[in-house]
């Protein structure tokens, strides 16, 4: 049954949707999560779990402090949601492979220190004393003691649950089909689940449509720029623990996560929305991460 007038509907039910929710029934408001498959069936059920703003940085700037302020939230989430989201402060060692890679990790090291952003330089002996499975044929890393993880699906999970308790809504298997605008701007929304399509009275709609955010926009005449990209991924079975801290080397990452699985990724692929594996994209996957952890 529809719920036909809300002060916000929220378009998709992933990590972003869901923690919009949330802050916003901490507020008093309920809004209604719209999502056209199941909470997090896309992408935040699929992603690897990387809280790694400095290790992935290019450079300073507003959305490198933006990633920061994020990360700083999390130990307080953990005690905040009520569901585990398997937060890992381990930190992550970014490997050194070659001289190239020295002096790109020389340049990133000192932009951050001047920054005053936490980043240690460990020899080869120091890397391997601390990750003692990790292949000798490096040259050293950077060791990012701030860089963490966690599950992306618990997490959304956590938030879709917080929400709910504060009597936030959602909508599973339901499509919005148009956003209805009017002079005055919007007046609600044209939802389809199943065979049945019903308005939805709103002023208000947040575009948390991930890979569709593009569609969702031309709904209402924007042009946003998000295109999808696929990045396939290996998970292993539950393995003895063999590193501790994420890993990441030049053709892969790699984290043990808390269930023992080992993640290794990713391709990065324009192939619109394909999310089928390939032969050749696990093959170097499974490769690349066997050069790093011989063991494996």
């Amino acid at each position: 049954m529809f719920h036909n007038t809300r002060d916000i509907v929220i378009i998709g039910g992933g990590v972003i949707g869901c923690s919009i929710a949330y802050y916003l029934a901490k507020q008093g408001i309920k809004p209604l999560i719209l999502e056209r498959r199941q909470i997090s069936s896309e992408a935040s059920c699929a992603a690897a779990g990387g809280l790694w703003p400095q290790s992935e940085s290019n450079g300073p700037g507003i959305f490198l402090d933006l990633c920061l302020e994020s990360n700083k939230m999390f130990p307080t989430l953990c005690r905040e949601l009520e569901w585990d989201i398997k937060f890992d402060p381990a930190g992550l060692l970014h490997l050194i492979e070659d001289e190239e890679a020295m002096e790109e990790s020389k340049r990133l090291m000192e932009w951050q220190l001047k920054k005053g952003l936490k980043v240690e330089f460990l020899t080869r002996e120091e890397t391997l004393k601390m990750e003692p499975a990790l292949s000798n044929d490096l040259l050293g890393s950077l060791y990012f003691d701030d860089d963490n993880q966690l599950s992306t699906i618990d997490l959304t999970h956590a938030f879709y649950l917080g929400a709910m308790s504060l009597g936030a809504k959602v909508m599973t298997d339901t499509e919005v089909k148009q956003i209805i605008l009017t002079k005055r701007g919007i007046e609600g929304v044209i939802a389809k689940k199943g065979r049945q399509k019903e308005k939805i009275n709103t002023r208000i709609v947040i575009n948390a449509a991930g890979a569709w955010s593009r569609t969702i926009g031309e709904m209402v005449g924007l042009r946003i720029p998000v295109i999808p990209i696929r990045g396939q991924a290996v998970l292993t079975d539950p393995l003895p623990t063999l590193f501790r801290r994420s890993l990441v080397a030049k053709n892969v990452y790699m984290m043990q996560k808390a269930s023992k699985n080992i993640v290794l990724g990713s391709t990065r692929e324009d192939v619109g929305y394909d999310k089928m594996v390939s032969i050749e994209g696990i093959e170097n996957l499974r490769n690349a991460g066997c050069q790093v952890i011989p063991q494996l």
